[in-house]
């Protein structure tokens, strides 16, 4: 089949018609994936039915009237103003098409039609919207754009809330669906569509993976991508954005009046950059192209704005479930591909799932980055292979796209980048200084040539030792020049911070969403001529096993007349095609990235070309012994762990971007000794044997520089870089890095097991262990966040504990059984035990939650026992000793119940129990039942920038400063009607200063909330730093304490005191007995601990207590 577009002969392979509008049949018809939902009267969406809920909430909303009037066709549709771009590009495009008489006017791309939809078929979106909210929650989102674009914060990029109504609409609500397609219709025929073809759709035909990306059918063979109720509650604006490359057209409706909102303005860009603001009229609908054209919407100052949005593609609808991130013509082919196979049709369901789907993502990547049409690139004759544009921003990555297709480089890890011009400015200053560009000159044409992978050492006129290595391949004469030692490493890498390096670490960093990057090497090349092998076997990738975490950064430092060039290419080296190098422009190649140094030869003028090797590493405990051992310099030496360890996340950090170069402080601790007894005596030989003794005598040939050395030396040079004097001698650096970095022998748990922290597979009963992020290796911002190996016999006594009295069950029937709690909502208990519980329900929404705390002292003390019988004194111990504490008491012991949570978009659940007593309060967190899917509590830094889920493991707590952010993580144990148990058990070192802070944070219905006296008369109770001979196991119970009702009808009223546990029972705290008077606490508290059979000496006489009177 032949199409002819204006003087454009188009051959279309692999089809079976010559429609550019009609779907190949292979792809089916548009409601393919949907239809059996509305023949079978059928939609299960996480497991449950919703058709009928759906189709009788629309019923029960929508009158009788307004149903009738569905199927009426709206006559007042009318074309209102249309945009035409302006750009140069595009008026060349419909100089040649049929689209317009009027070539300078340029192409449409944007319609407005008036009354597009009538008030019938708004309210019946309207409906449908809020029947879906209210049945299926999971189809309305509140979405920032900022985690859209995947960005770390929020940059005022503003948002909107969507209710997802594709394919709803058409099941549901097919008249609506028609008036959509009747819409889109009429923009087409007035905008002249039909004939819009752009040079990027020619290639589009040439396979069936991209024959339905960037092209404009004709409405009827639409599809739905996207279908949106939209508001914009708690979002100011919505920041411009394109719809991504597989959608066609997209059509908004406006269903508010431009009245009811200030602001809110609609605006759309032009490919010359011409902005256009409007404010659509009630029942507008503005047609567009809005895969191709950037628009958004302006800040809205007041009132509602309320949009129905939807993105049109050729392809079928979308099944139910999906979404725009599953909604890709690459992985709706394959979908499609494997729906045949299934045997699916129309009217059956098929057994794939599209949001699963699995395809290439190198290829969905492809269609998602076709060139820019409108970018300014250079000419052909400048560079021949590849679309490179002319101007671009420090710092900014950009693809590189094969100039003759206009399609990428069939790898995500190869881009240009342009460099910061101080950084050529300081390396050729640098080079110059130290005569490296002469001295390579005579190396390669004076000097006896280098054999293959030859070293020698040269001391250059910066006093640096350098390391200068022969061809690695025959055809060619290159000489790498690289640091020999730490302190010439540390020399150069001064050439990156004056050169405001830092951008392109940000670039990088954020491109490749890494955790961290150390610079690795830093390696001048020279070259005078290169003759490629008929097999091309010098085109290679750097190292392919670090894929993902390791890249090269190739800098132009000196182009001599004639030019130069880098093979560089697809990611499996089937296309590698030379770039040009440019001045001020790099190339960044990731480490599977086939690259090689292209043909040239500079002999005739004697002259040589130098481009500079910047490595960089993400480097993780998997990784590094890839990354470590492939160096083929003479520094740093290979296969040494060490140093690259010491260097990980030093110059940039995802989780500290105070983390650069500019604020370097240097690597982590290195230990650095000699492997040989003679090797002061020999030390002439540090520069003549290279590869032998230099690196077995690295302390005395300072291979290496010991610690306070490096320092001092870093010290120097960052104060000649920035003319700021820090210090970076051993108190700051190594406090700082000892802090910072966990033992590397250490044995942690395995990945799977763990994902988010380092933490030690074997630890002693009582040890606290410091929590270090995994990916970093960092450890938290925090000096209170700790794990804890737990006395095995704890977990023992409280399951018993809780077994007899019933507790887990009782737990289970209350989120299960009886009425939900409310917010905060206290209830009271009797349990087997007969003591008294109080029950509070959840503190926030989005979770069934359940704290079962003792409401009385009887009951406290009871499950004190608990801690007596189960040795927490090694807990008690560790945490008094590890914060220099004065004394301990235990101020609460709370059982949590969980059965599932949902954070809220904010993460708003996450929160530190009491900041006010920070370094005086701790909450220790102890698993008792992990139901199976196991469980997990979000910890992590100081400050709440940085917070990750912890897996909770059986005989291991987790301790929490007061000012530690810390929360409960996603769960969802309700499928199996099981819930997940850990005990808070909050301990404090209670002084005058902070006593009203600590008895004033109580959730809880005992300790009464501010109860000074009692929170004093526990004051050192279970342990202190002065007697050590205080503890559980010598547990002498509280000091003294006044009990007295506060009304004088309590014993008359004494049922309320079950019944109203948040009011009466706390005025008659006597005769309700939320406290104990004294001859029965201590009588109470002598059997308990009778019965714990531990030894239990005398109890004081109440009058022998000594009472602080000034308190």
């Amino acid at each position: 089949c032949t199409m002819r577009i204006g003087t454009i002969a188009i051959s279309i392979l692999g089809l079976v018609t010559c429609s550019l509008g009609q779907l190949p049949d292979y792809v089916g018809s548009h409601d393919r994936f949907w239809k059996h939902h509305k023949v079978e009267k059928t939609l299960v969406i996480d497991g449950v039915e919703h058709y009928d809920n759906i189709e009788s909430c629309i019923h029960d909303e929508l009158s009788q009237e307004d149903r009738q009037k569905l199927s009426v066709i709206s006559e007042e549709r009318r074309v209102g103003k249309m945009l035409m771009d302006t750009s140069p590009e595009k008026r060349k495009l419909i100089a040649s098409s049929s689209q317009s008489d009027n070539a300078d006017e340029g192409p449409v791309f944007f319609v407005e039609v008036i009354d597009a939809i009538t008030p019938v078929h708004a309210r019946a979106v309207q409906t449908l919207a809020a029947c879906i909210r209210k049945f299926i929650p999971s189809m309305h989102e509140s979405r920032a754009m900022y985690k859209e674009f995947e960005l770390d914060e929020d940059q005022g990029l503003g948002g909107n809330n969507p209710t997802h109504l594709a394919p709803l609409v058409g099941i549901f609500l097919p008249d609506v669906k028609d008036e959509i397609i009747r819409t889109i219709q009429l923009a087409y025929e007035a905008a002249g569509w039909k004939g819009l073809l752009t040079d990027r759709d020619h290639d589009a035909f040439s396979n069936v993976g991209k024959i339905r990306t960037r092209i404009h059918p004709e409405p009827k063979d639409l599809g739905f991508r996207a279908s949106e109720h939209l508001t914009y509650t708690n979002f100011p604006l919505l920041a411009h954005h394109h719809d991504g490359a597989d959608t066609a057209y997209t059509c908004n409706f406006a269903f508010s009046d431009p009245d009811d909102y200030e602001g809110g303005f609609l605006y759309v860009i032009d490919k010359a950059g011409e902005k256009t603001h409007m404010k659509p009229s009630k029942f507008a609908a503005s047609v567009f192209l809005g895969g191709m054209y950037l628009h958004g919407v302006t800040e809205i100052t007041g009132g509602h704005r309320e949009m129905f949005s939807s993105e049109m593609w050729y392809n079928p609808d979308l099944p139910v479930g999906s979404n725009l991130w599953s909604s890709t013509t690459t992985k709706m082919e394959a979908f499609i591909t494997k729906c045949n196979e299934l045997g699916q049709t129309a009217g059956n369901e098929c057994n794939a799932t599209l949001s699963d789907f699995q395809v290439d993502q190198a290829t969905v990547d492809d269609e998602s980055r076709l060139a820019p049409s409108l970018v300014d690139y250079f000419p052909t004759d400048v560079e021949p292979n590849y679309l490179v544009p002319k101007d671009s921003k420090v710092g900014e990555l950009y693809n590189l796209f094969y100039r003759n297709v206009g399609e990428p480089l069939k790898n995500d890890e190869a881009f240009g980048i342009a460099l910061p011009p101080e950084l050529l400015q300081e390396f050729q200053t640098y080079i110059d200084k130290n005569g490296m560009l002469d001295h390579a000159r005579r190396l390669i044409y004076e000097e006896e040539p280098f054999g293959n992978n030859e070293h020698r050492l040269y001391k250059l006129n910066d006093g640096m030792t350098w390391g200068c290595m022969g061809p690695r391949w025959g055809g060619m004469d290159m000489v790498w020049i690289d640091p020999a030692d730490e302190q010439c490493f540390e020399s150069i890498l001064s050439v990156l911070r004056r050169g405001n390096f830092d951008v392109v670490l940000e670039a990088i960093g954020k491109e490749f969403d890494l955790d961290g990057l150390m610079v690795t090497g830093i390696g001048p090349i020279f070259l005078s001529y290169f003759e490629h092998d008929s097999e091309y076997k010098q085109v290679h990738a750097d190292l392919r096993e670090a894929k993902g975490s390791f890249y090269n950064v190739v800098v132009p430092l000196y182009i001599p007349e004639g030019g130069a060039s880098l093979y560089v290419g697809d990611d499996d080296g089937d296309r590698v095609l030379p770039i040009q190098m440019r001045y001020d422009h790099g190339i960044v190649l990731g480490g599977g990235t086939f690259h090689g140094t292209a043909e040239c030869d500079y002999r005739e003028q004697r002259d040589v070309r130098l481009s500079v090797a910047i490595y960089l590493a993400d480097v993780t405990e998997e990784n590094i012994e890839d990354i470590a051992g492939d160096n083929t310099s003479l520094w740093p030496t290979e296969g040494d762990i060490d140093w690259f360890w010491s260097q990980r996340g030093r110059v940039w950090r995802y989780d500290d971007r105070s983390v650069s170069l500019k604020t370097d402080r240097g690597r982590g601790p290195l230990y650095v000794e000699d492997e040989r007894a003679d090797c002061w005596d020999k030390k002439d030989l540090c520069m003549s044997d290279p590869t032998g003794f230099r690196l077995e005598c690295a302390e005395t040939c300072e291979v290496y520089l010991q610690d306070k050395k490096y320092y001092e030396t870093l010290g120097k040079m960052i104060a000649n870089d920035r003319n700021v004097m820090e210090d970076f001698g051993d108190q700051v650096n190594h406090d700082v890095y000892e802090w910072d970095h966990p033992p590397f022998t250490l044995d942690y748990l395995a990945k799977d097991k763990e994902p988010n922290f380092l933490l030690p597979n074997i630890s002693n009963v009582g040890e606290l262990y410091p929590l270090h992020y995994r990916d970093t290796g960092r450890r938290l911002k925090n000096d209170e966040a700790f794990g804890i190996a737990l006395p095995p016999e704890l977990l023992q006594e409280f399951q018993t504990y809780i077994d007899k009295n019933g507790m887990l069950d009782h737990a289970r029937r209350l989120i299960y059984e009886e009425e939900p709690f409310g917010n905060n909502e206290h209830r009271l208990y009797k349990l087997n035990d007969g003591m008294t519980w109080g029950c509070m329900g959840p503190r926030w929404g989005g979770m069934d939650m359940v704290w079962i705390d003792p409401a009385d002292e009887q009951c406290f003390e009871s499950i004190l026992s608990v801690l007596r019988r189960g040795n927490f004194d090694v807990v008690l111990e560790a945490i008094g000793k590890e914060f220099d504490l004065d004394g301990l008491m235990v101020t609460g012991i709370g059982p949590i119940f969980l059965s599932y949570f949902e954070h809220d978009s904010e993460y708003k659940q996450v929160h530190a129990d009491l900041r006010e007593a920070k370094g005086s309060f701790y909450n220790v967190v102890v698993p008792l039942y992990i139901p199976e899917g196991g469980a997990s509590l979000y910890v992590g830094d100081d400050d709440g920038d940085r917070v990750l889920p912890i897996q909770m493991r059986y005989d291991h707590g987790i301790v929490l400063g007061g000012g530690t952010f810390h929360g409960t993580a996603e769960c969802d144990y309700r499928e199996q009607r099981d819930v997940r148990l850990s005990v808070a058990i909050y301990l404090a070192d209670v002084t005058e200063e902070n006593i009203e802070d600590i008895a004033g944070d109580n959730t809880s219905l005992w300790p009464t909330e501010g109860d000074i006296d009692w929170f004093w008369s526990q004051r050192g109770r279970v342990w202190r730093y002065d007697d050590r001979s205080v503890s559980l196991k010598t547990d002498r119970g509280r000091g003294p304490l006044y009990v007295e009702d506060e009304r004088a009808d309590c014993w008359d009223k004494k049922d309320l005191c079950m019944s109203d546990p948040t009011g009466f029972r706390l005025e008659c705290a006597e005769t309700c007995e939320v406290y104990l008077q004294d001859k029965k606490y201590y009588e109470t508290l002598g059997k308990m601990i009778a019965n714990d059979e531990r030894s239990f000496p005398e109890l004081p006489v109440v009058q022998e207590v000594i009472v602080d009177k000034e308190l």
